[in-house]
């Protein structure tokens, strides 16, 4: 049935049939799954100037097919990206007692082969550039593409600052992501 199911995307959305590798499947908290077409992996992070303060820091995005750890860009073509998490409980502005998720774990497994990745920001200089006298912080990893019925989705995969929160709820909260 899933396969009937990325066969179906495959073939209604334009330019899908040429590019069979173009569907992430997101399997979420509460066990439901995803597919995601024309997809790809959207990095925000901010930049200000050394002399100004960081609320005009200016928002920018990076987009592409790659996960970005430190300086290595790593190839998701064919492999299955997992997200570990801490769970808790918090209060939120109305008093009441709400879940929270922070990500404590990546691995990404292509071709039988497990690798462990630090949830941390990529580095200044593969996001930004070389920008001298800038201050760079990383913001968010999301996945973004388009569901079977064309809908666009954003789905939070890491937060790398308090500034963004990925949401806690299990029909939101992205646990492992395969690329196919």
């Amino acid at each position: 049935m899933r396969h009937a199911a990325l066969c179906l995307l495959a073939c209604s959305l334009p330019g899908l049939a040429q590019e069979a590798s173009s569907v992430a499947v997101a399997r979420l908290a509460d066990g439901s799954e995803l597919p995601l077409a024309a997809w790809k992996l959207v990095y925000e992070y901010q930049t200000w100037p050394e002399s100004s303060s960081p609320a005009f820091a200016e928002v920018k995005r990076r987009e592409g097919r790659e996960l970005i750890v430190d300086k290595k860009l790593l190839s998701v073509a064919g492999a299955r990206l997992e997200i570990t998490y801490r769970l808790f409980e918090k209060t939120d502005d109305q008093g009441q007692r709400v879940p929270g998720a922070v990500v404590t774990g990546l691995s990404l497994t292509e071709a039988g082969r497990k690798t462990s990745l630090k949830p941390e920001p990529p580095h200044k200089q593969v996001l930004a550039g070389d920008l001298k006298k800038v201050f760079f912080q990383g913001r968010v990893l999301d996945l973004v593409g388009e569901t079977l019925t064309g809908t666009k989705r954003q789905l939070c995969l890491v937060s790398f600052s308090p500034l963004v929160e990925c949401s806690a709820q299990p029909g939101q909260r992205v646990v492992s992501v395969e690329f196919r």
